[in-house]
């Protein structure tokens, strides 16, 4: 008996068709999840990707379908994309901003039939894994296409918009919008903003979903093979997301049973570096620091005199430095500095004889940074790297800069106060320990709740009632309406037992004065 139920629990869990459907989301993102697709192969999983870029480090039992990756072609490719970044990292312009961009990129995309080769190549799956609460809602279709369960990733906690999909409870009051550099004690300004800024991301959402429809019944109905039902039930029906994110690198907040803390899976990754970079860091006699600013900006199309800041704080650091730069051309590059166009980060981060990390302030490189005790000097762009930026400051272990006002001197004051004050490696430290202590690592929770909606075939029970109400059934509206229709009732038959009674009784005394009279 105990064999046959083993069996039956492991049939559940094991060799499952997945999708992994990432046509057009950014490398940082999938690669933050690629430890638990990694595991999932070697469970036994059939995996097929759709993505727009090669891996750097390919899974193993995985078939890939590449599609154009328009996302450089609109943006990255573009010498001015730092500006247009920096231009648009006010909260309050960037998402209209990034959600009409958003649109762009998906018809641009779909236009060219890059998918059909997925809705009629004969596949079967049995799961979904995507990112269709943030930018790719439309991607959602493919769900229903397969008629399979689907689980979302996140890359960063839960926005106002995928709490609102999933039924999550998002209170304002103290959950900081990760667009804002706020903490969970706000003052009343703050969550005024912080309001605002949350329905303003709602309202701008709302507004795209029936272009998403447009899109999704132009380009993947295909002369109305796929009936497809609404997008919005279609993204409320999703089954499970993995949020990369956790306490440790935030704020406390609440999360219903279909939103799963997985953050940090990136910092278990291979720490081994090959003999350049050894040697390099070994034989730093002052150390190292660690400069890059992720895989969506490229450091080549900083406006030159920007890099003419770096050049010049670098070239007077007794420091060593390792510089992600996407060329083999840097004019006037110091000595003291090693370029290459992909960094082996957790290796170098993980090296005792790295001091300093300077980073555009994206939460995997936070993250990292953290797992491996190294403090901070952050430079944010946009999205939630202002928020990280501003968390890592206010818990001591990182100086935060502004890009529009960097120079050389506030560049080097900001690199010499974190190397010289051991507070910011302490606090760092401090956090480190947080981050690490956990019951379970976060890729085995992950690896688990992902074949826990395998065997239930889609785990609807984890999803809140909420998702069946209406706003006024949400908030109560109307239960304290009636409330309130109540009291004024009850009220209004007081004042009329009031009114009345007085009335009685003053006709009662002018009564018994004129019978005296």
């Amino acid at each position: 008996m105990f064999l046959i139920t083993l069996f039956t629990l492991f049939s559940f869990s094991s060799g499952a068709n997945i999708l992994l459907m990432f046509p057009l989301s950014p490398k940082s993102h999938v690669n933050s999840f690629v430890p638990v697709f990694k595991k999932l192969s070697e469970n036994g999983h059939n995996l097929t990707m759709v993505t727009s870029y090669t891996h750097n480090s390919r899974i193993e039992n995985c078939s890939y379908i590449m599609v154009r990756n328009v996302i450089e072609d609109l943006f990255v490719k573009k010498p001015d994309s730092i500006k247009d970044v920096s231009k648009y990292s006010n909260p309050i312009l960037a998402w209209p901003f990034m959600k009409r961009l958003q649109m762009d990129v998906i018809e641009n995309c779909l236009k060219e039939n890059c998918l059909r080769e997925l809705m009629e190549g004969n596949y079967e799956f049995d799961l979904m894994i995507s990112e269709s609460l943030y930018f790719y809602e439309v991607f959602i279709a493919f769900g229903h296409v397969f008629n399979v369960p689907v689980i979302s990733i996140d890359s960063h906690p839960p926005s106002a918009w995928s709490s609102y999909l999933t039924g999550n409870v998002h209170p304002y009051s103290y959950v900081p919008n990760f667009r804002i550099p706020m903490t969970d004690r706000m003052t009343f300004k703050e969550r005024l903003m912080n309001t605002l800024i949350n329905l303003q991301e709602i309202l701008v959402c709302h507004y795209y979903i029936p272009e998403q429809e447009r899109i999704m019944r132009t380009y993947l109905s295909y002369n109305g093979t796929y009936d497809f039902p609404p997008l919005l039930d279609m993204l409320h029906n999703t089954s499970l997301v993995l949020v990369d994110a956790h306490f440790s690198l935030g704020y406390v907040r609440p999360y219903l049973p279909n939103i799963v803390e997985v953050g940090g899976m990136t910092s278990h990754g291979a720490s081994v570096l090959n003999e350049e970079f050894q040697q390099f860091m070994d034989e730093s006699e002052h150390g190292v620091i660690y400069f890059t600013f992720g895989s969506i900006i490229n450091a080549t199309f900083l406006p030159k005199e920007d890099i003419d800041v770096f050049v010049s704080a670098f070239r007077q650091l007794k420091q060593n430095v390792i510089m992600k730069w996407e060329s083999d051309h840097f004019p006037n590059k110091p000595k003291n500095v090693l370029i290459k166009d992909w960094l082996p980060q957790n290796g170098i981060l993980a090296h005792p004889n790295c001091r300093l990390f300077i980073s555009h302030g994206g939460i995997h490189g936070l993250t990292e940074a953290i797992y491996h005790k190294v403090p901070l000097v952050m430079i944010p762009f946009g999205s939630d790297q202002f928020s990280n930026a501003y968390f890592a400051e206010t818990e001591g272990f990182a100086k935060v800069l502004d890009y529009k006002n960097l120079t050389v001197e506030n560049l080097l004051i900001a690199i010499n106060s974190v190397l010289d004050n051991s507070e910011f490696k302490e606090n760092i430290e401090r956090r480190s320990m947080i981050l690490q202590d956990r019951d379970q690592s976060s890729l085995k929770k992950a690896v688990y709740w992902v074949e826990y909606v395998l065997k239930h075939k889609g785990a609807k029970h984890l999803k809140p009632a909420s998702l069946y109400l209406n706003i006024f059934q949400y908030f109560l509206l109307d239960v304290i309406a009636v409330i309130i229709l109540f009291i004024l009732l009850c009220c209004s038959i007081v004042f009329f037992f009031l009114y009345v009674s007085i009335k009685f009784v003053k006709r009662c005394i002018r009564s018994s004065k004129q019978k005296r009279d």
